[in-house]
């Protein structure tokens, strides 16, 4: 039987470690990191399973879809970020056989891909069961007392999160109300929406993420579950009538945006910045603010610790430990990009060294040292031209997150139009 996977995938620590773990078990593996690569090696290794990421440069993962939807016999799995349901019910079909969801277990991926190779793995999941699957609370573990932190700030809201699901099921009619999650980037706003979710009434339901960001006027709305609206600061002003018109349950629209009516779901909304007058007021009733994560101090070791385990499961890297020095630099980091940029530095921790206790040299979080500025935004803007101002993939030559890069650009007025200081 044709053995042969080809991994397309840019992050290339990451493709390294899926192709090392699937060699041992007899798979034949390739990895390519953009479209054209990944085209040309086709023509050569003829491969049974392609696993693409959506987040390519050039042609996303989803492009790679169409164009090999004709080969029959050729299986493809998407690999998505945590919670894309839209993608991945759009890589279903696609001609999709599966999905993964980053980040995912080792034990996730050697599932996935077995049952992507086997005789009758050509069927794709229907986009309804994909979306009962990608919602599962099992799928993603998000239980209200799965939120690591023991701060005063992190159990004032735990205990507020409970009161409001202890309200709801006491509720016996009438609509849920909307619950507006806010904080800055990174501080785990989806994380709490799942909790929500997962522990409320509608638990059994479907979880869909819809991005606020880039809602078009033909986005059609799920009719039951948690409808989880990211980024609603971002959302289009000419979308918002429509949205509050869906919110009170007013009649709708001729417009597909936001149809259906209100009865078997209820919506939770996050927001990083400010909010438009109108949708703050509507939104103002039940309201959940996460702390940044500087002032949860108390938490930041127990942080630390489960990414590490998380991540060292992930790499099949067991054991790992933080040195003394390496505890003392994280309680003292600023951390502008919150427990995000805390699990990005535990994962780079992972994948980049190679001892079991982590020492403070292995963290690299130097870039905020005042008695280095000068050196910090040089190597900033040349990691930022070299990726002609793209904040992500800058973000990836740096090794920080780019909530944390965009941060740091606007410490030190950092854009494509200024010249070197």
């Amino acid at each position: 039987m044709n053995n042969v996977v080809l991994v397309v995938e840019d992050n290339a620590i990451l493709a390294k470690n899926i192709e090392r773990y699937l060699r041992r078990f007899g798979y034949d593996v390739h990895t390519a990191g953009e479209a054209s690569e990944a085209f040309s090696l086709m023509s050569v290794i003829d491969p049974r399973l392609v696993l693409v990421d959506y987040g390519l440069p050039g042609l996303s993962g989803l492009d790679i879809l169409h164009r090999l939807q004709q080969r029959r016999a050729l299986r493809t799995v998407m690999i998505t970020g945590q919670g894309s349901t839209q993608v991945a019910v759009a890589a279903m079909k696609a001609g999709a056989c599966d999905y993964l969801s980053k980040p995912f277990t080792l034990d996730d991926l050697k599932r996935v891909v077995d049952t992507a190779m086997s005789s009758d793995a050509h069927a794709p999941l229907d986009p309804p069961d994909l979306v009962r699957q990608a919602s599962s609370p099992l799928a993603h573990g998000s239980r209200l007392d799965g939120l690591l932190g023991q701060s005063p700030a992190m159990l004032a809201v735990k205990a507020q999160a409970a009161r409001l699901l202890d309200d709801e099921y006491a509720m016996r009619h009438g609509q849920r109300p909307v619950v507006l999650i806010t904080g800055e980037a990174g501080t785990g706003k989806e994380m709490l929406a799942r909790a929500l979710h997962a522990d409320g009434p509608f638990g059994t339901h479907p979880f869909a993420v819809l991005d606020c960001r880039s809602m078009t006027a033909d986005e059609v709305m799920p009719t039951s579950g948690t409808v989880f609206l990211d980024d609603l600061g971002e959302l289009d002003p000419s979308r918002v009538p429509q949205l509050l018109r869906v919110l009170d349950a007013e009649p709708q629209p001729a417009s597909r945006l936001f149809r259906a009516a209100r009865t078997n779901r209820r919506f939770i909304a996050a927001a990083s910045g400010l909010l438009r007058g109108d949708l703050l007021a509507r939104l103002k009733g039940v309201h959940l603010e996460l702390p940044p994560l500087r002032e949860r101090g108390e938490d930041i070791p127990m942080l630390a610790n489960h990414f590490l385990r998380v991540h060292g499961g992930r790499y099949g890297r067991p054991g790992l430990s933080l040195s003394a020095a390496a505890r003392r630099q994280l309680a003292n980091h600023p951390w502008p990009g919150n427990v995000r940029e805390l699990s990005d530095c535990m994962e780079r921790v992972v994948a980049l060294t190679h001892e079991h206790l982590i020492g403070g040299h292995a963290l690299n979080l130097g870039l905020g040292a005042p008695d280095a500025q000068d050196a910090q935004e040089l190597q900033l803007r040349e990691a930022l031209e070299r990726s002609r101002w793209n904040v992500a993939r800058a973000a990836k030559l740096l090794g920080v997150t780019p909530d944390t890069l965009r941060y740091r650009m606007e410490q030190r007025g950092l854009h494509p139009g200024r010249p070197p200081s």
